[in-house]
């Protein structure tokens, strides 16, 4: 880096050099020069220049931070990279985390002055206030990445002062529901005599795992009659405003083919001669009573009626649960398990079905007492 000298009009020289960046009245960022004048002889002001290049190369503390508040950097953040990096519900949610909770805390300090305590207590007061441990790591991770995208790329500030704050923290787990399959049972029966069109929904949750976003994406062009197989390609996305959408599993992870037994194949067959029928033209393996995509408040309703009529709490993540945890407890491949349920490691899978049943400790200490008789 280069700087350079230059008399005043006052007869005093000025040093100056070009560092950092700011953004201007019309969002785009432009160059930061740093300057000091007052020097009575143009060598001791390339002498000052000198020091404070190599201050500002190896110290840092000659560079001063941009003049932008958390405010406007934070909109730069999400023109920048969220909107450009990240799918439409995480835009939409990261602009809701961004509005309601970091600019009413932070948005009028300059980006330069935030650190670590500042966060620690930001999180301080959301913890009280009752927030999840999954919001609460929302919060942290916007908060650090977007601070560290300021240092680099960006080059808005230039020394990390943020980092070292931590979700120390104990939280409320809210206990997990226990759906039986006497219950589950109970409901499809109800389903397949009151509300068909719902009944091939909980029987798809109920045979693949599937998550009720993927099987709410299922097309006919997703099942493979031959093969007894459901490709799960996409699945259902409910945007602010209703708007709804298919878009790309989350992860990699989401993409998968999941094989399926008789007992589906043949009901999602007798489902597609249902659908040719009452269908409004669309290829959507889920309709509702009105022959439309079925969506996510349609399966919020039925789920009401059920719970109303039946007196049984039941949602579809609680069929994905009991389907893995009954795979598990029959010892199926701990690897097929979780490929077929879509997460991304045979850890989670561990952590989240095998340690739920008491009847898979039972097996564990059978298999190895019959090993060694």
């Amino acid at each position: 880096m280069k700087g350079s000298v230059r008399l005043r009009k006052n007869g005093k020289w000025e040093y100056y050099f070009d560092v950092g960046k700011v953004i201007d009245k019309n969002g785009n960022p432009k160059r930061k020069k740093i300057s000091k004048s007052g020097f009575s002889t143009e060598q001791d002001c390339r002498t000052a220049l000198k020091d404070a290049l190599d201050e500002f190369e190896n110290k840092g503390t000659v560079f001063k931070d941009s003049n932008i508040s958390m405010s406007e950097y934070m909109q730069y953040y999400m023109d920048n990279y969220v909107k450009l990096k990240c799918k439409a519900r995480s835009i939409e949610r990261y602009q809701e985390v961004i509005n309601k909770h970091i600019l009413p805390y932070f948005g009028h300090y300059y980006i330069r002055n935030i650190d670590s305590m500042m966060i620690q207590n930001f999180l301080d007061v959301k913890y009280k206030e009752g927030y999840a441990k999954s919001t609460m790591e929302l919060y942290i991770t916007l908060l650090k990445h977007s601070l560290s995208m300021a240092i680099h790329p960006y080059g808005f500030i230039k020394e990390d002062t943020f980092s070292k704050a931590r979700l120390n923290y104990k939280f409320d787990y809210k206990k997990q529901r226990n759906l039986t399959k006497e219950q589950l049972y109970e409901v499809l029966d109800f389903l397949k005599e009151n509300n068909y069109e719902y009944y091939l929904l909980f029987m798809t949750a109920w045979h693949t795992g599937m998550r009720r976003s993927e099987i709410l994406g299922l097309t006919w062009d997703d099942i493979n009659f031959d093969n007894k197989i459901i490709n799960v390609r996409h699945q259902q996305q409910v945007l602010t405003g209703g708007i709804v959408k298919l878009v790309e599993p989350k992860s990699s992870s989401g993409v998968r083919d999941i094989v399926i037994g008789d007992t589906l194949v043949a009901l999602l067959k007798n489902h597609k001669e249902f659908t040719k029928i009452k269908s409004n033209n669309n290829n959507f393996v889920n309709i509702n009573t009105k022959g439309n995509w079925m969506k996510k408040h349609n399966v919020a309703n039925i789920l009401k009626k059920i719970k109303d009529e039946l007196g049984i709490h039941i949602g579809l993540h609680d069929i994905r649960h009991l389907h893995g945890t009954l795979l598990c407890q029959e010892n199926a491949n701990l690897k097929g398990i979780s490929q077929r349920l879509g997460h991304s490691n045979t850890a989670f899978t561990l952590n989240v079905y095998v340690k739920t049943t008491d009847e898979i400790k039972k097996n564990t200490a059978n298999i190895f007492e019959e090993s060694v008789l």
